[in-house]
């Protein structure tokens, strides 16, 4: 697919995209638009933006899905470029769009389900839900 079409926010310095795997509803990342590998090494007005976009998509996905709290990772471990990563966890299952939707490791590290996948017409319905809540 491609990732455009999953793009929720375009902001000066970060784009938000709805992530491909949804083990956890609404998990999504930011995208750093300038060249960079470490949060540390941005400039404030970048951090500040960040900061901004990150409580309006936290605020949506908490009115939206009722997560029970918020993992961020940036692990840069296949791209080395900066990005962050945002999941929310649940304690129960999630229905939505005719799909149950199960965090397998909550209370833990993050775990990802291979074998649950979301097709791109759902993901398209998640990110504009995500999108008409901001």
């Amino acid at each position: 697919m491609e990732f455009n079409k999953l793009k929720i926010i375009k902001g000066e310095y970060w784009d938000v995209f709805l992530h491909q795997d949804q083990t956890a509803l609404g998990r999504l990342y930011f995208w750093y638009k300038k060249e960079a590998e470490d949060l540390l090494d941005i400039p404030k007005n970048a951090l500040i933006e960040f900061y901004n976009i990150g409580r309006n998509i936290k605020f949506a996905l908490e009115n939206l899905f009722q997560p029970d709290m918020f993992n961020y990772l940036s692990l840069n471990n296949f791209t080395k470029h900066l990005h962050i990563h945002l999941i929310p966890r649940y304690s129960k299952e999630i229905n939505y769009f005719g799909l149950t939707f199960k965090d397998i490791s909550f209370g833990k590290s993050y775990k990802r389900n291979q074998k649950f996948i979301v097709n791109q017409e759902i993901l398209i319905k998640i990110k504009e839900k995500i999108k008409g809540e901001l």
